[in-house]
């Protein structure tokens, strides 16, 4: 990904920790070969197996079998040393998702499939960047004008009463904009998908849905805009401030992730 494009994941890690942030821009920059670069995750595996069931490519359930057997991501588990049984759990815990998904899509009457797996990208003009992320599945209803934007998560969301949109929907909303002249929508509302691999005994367990208003919308976008420009204003450190930004202690995980990201990728240099 681009220094200017900025995705969702990467916001929540700078809002996490800047220094985190900065690190991975760092391991980015100076990354030795293809091998360094993040591996593919679980989660990866699981949303493209989503699309595939959305998009009806994935229609029994003796292809969704096929399908784990074929795209799980081994490198993952070989790298990060599982067992065998531990191995084998994230294998049977891809595949029960997808089931449980396959016998529980989304679907609403009166909306109709008008993306799956759409990657969008948008500029941000005050913050001189581009945002882009993957809307998992739009729904749109002509007769409501109402655009619906499911997001797919492996964990259930926390309660909101919608005051207070997540950093998730305030970047779904900024890039659902881009959709408005195909979808003229006046409704957009943002839905999470919570993907189990365990039947819930609880059928509503599955879906939270928040309606986002414009007026909560341009209440809270702009500590959004504030918070892409510190990130892009962290790319452009040079000389002597970026090695002190390096050398500053942070125990949080992220930091410690990509310091062990660091040292290994020395090591690798000292015995080249």
């Amino acid at each position: 990904m681009n220094n200017n494009t900025i995705s969702t994941a990467m916001i929540d890690i700078f809002r996490n920790c800047p220094r985190a942030y900065f690190l991975g821009l760092y391991y980015a920059k100076f990354s030795v070969n293809e091998n360094t670069k993040p591996l593919t995750t679980l989660k990866k595996c699981l949303l493209q197996g989503i699309a595939h069931i959305n998009l009806q490519n994935i229609t029994t359930l003796a292809q969704v079998q096929k399908y784990v057997g074929k795209y799980f991501p081994e490198s993952v588990y070989k790298s990060r040393q599982l067992t065998r049984s531990q191995a084998t759990e994230s294998f049977f815990y891809v595949y029960h998702c997808l089931k449980n998904y396959l016998n529980n899509q989304y679907i609403i009457d009166g909306f109709e499939k008008v993306g799956v797996a759409a990657k969008l990208k948008s500029r941000v003009a005050l913050a001189q960047i581009y945002l882009e992320d993957t809307l998992d599945l739009v729904l749109w209803n002509p007769k409501t004008k109402t655009l619906e934007v499911v997001d797919f998560v492996t964990k259930a969301p926390k309660y909101s009463d919608g005051t207070w949109p997540s950093l998730e929907d305030l970047v779904m909303t900024y890039l659902s904009q881009k959709l408005k002249l195909h979808y003229p929508y006046e409704n957009l509302i943002i839905t999470k998908y919570t993907l189990y691999n365990k039947m819930p005994d609880d059928i509503k367990a599955y879906v939270n849905q928040n309606l986002i208003t414009e007026t909560q919308f341009e209440l809270h976008y702009p500590q959004l805009v504030q918070n892409l420009i510190q990130m892009n204003d962290l790319t452009k450190i040079k000389g002597q401030e970026y090695s002190e930004l390096l050398k500053q202690p942070c125990d949080c995980k992220l930091c410690y992730t990509f310091n062990q990201n660091l040292a290994k990728m020395r090591k690798h240099e000292i015995s080249a």
